[in-house]
C-alpha cells in the first residue's frame, strides 16, 4: 500500500511532490551533534509495494534510505568542517548523498555518498498521490478522430 509521511520537523521544506521526483535535495540548517541523540524517527518516509525511501534518525545516526540501500551519517561527520551550518541530503535514482558545509556552501564542503541500484519511484505512488490531492491532476488533450 502506498503512503507518504512527512514529519512537522521538516518545517514545510519537504513536499510529497518533491519526494516523488527522480532527483532532489533537502537542506537542514543548524543541525548539531546533540540533535542526533534527542531525535528519533522519520523526517519523511515514502512507501509502496516493494519500494521505500526515507530520511530520519535512528541509533544515534541520520539515516538516508532508498529500498535496500542505506547511507548513515554519524554525528562525528559534523566535526569534519569547523563551524558548519548546513547539511544537504540529496538523491538521484542511482545515488544518495550527504553534503556538509556552510550556508550557501561558500568555502569548504565535504560529502558522503552511496551509489545505489537504479530504483525509480513506482507509478503506483504517483497515482496514489493524485487521488489524495497531493499532486496535480493533468489532463492531456486528445485529438479528434
Amino acid at each position: 500500500m502506498a503512503n507518504i509521511f512527512i514529519d512537522r520537523m521538516a518545517g514545510g521544506r519537504v513536499t510529497p511532490s518533491a519526494l516523488l521526483q527522480a532527483e532532489g535535495s533537502i537542506e537542514f540548517i543548524g543541525i548539531r551533534e546533540e540533535y542526533f541523540s534527542i531525535n528519533k524517527g522519520a523526517i519523511f518516509h515514502v512507501t509502496a509495494d516493494g519500494f521505500c525511501f526515507g530520511l530520519g534518525f535512528t541509533g544515534g545516526q541520520m539515516i538516508f534510505q532508498r529500498n535496500n540501500f542505506t547511507l548513515a551519517m554519524p554525528p562525528a561527520f559534523l566535526k569534519k568542517i569547523k563551524g558548519n551550518d548546513s547539511v544537504v541530503a540529496s538523491w538521484t535514482m542511482s545515488r544518495l548523498t550527504f553534503l556538509l558545509g556552510h550556508i550557501g556552501f561558500q568555502g569548504p564542503s565535504i560529502s558522503k555518498s552511496l551509489d545505489i541500484a537504479c530504483c525509480p519511484t513506482p507509478v503506483e505512488l504517483f497515482d496514489w498521490a493524485r487521488k489524495k490531492s497531493l499532486l496535480p491532476v493533468r489532463n492531456i488533450p486528445q485529438k479528434a478522430n
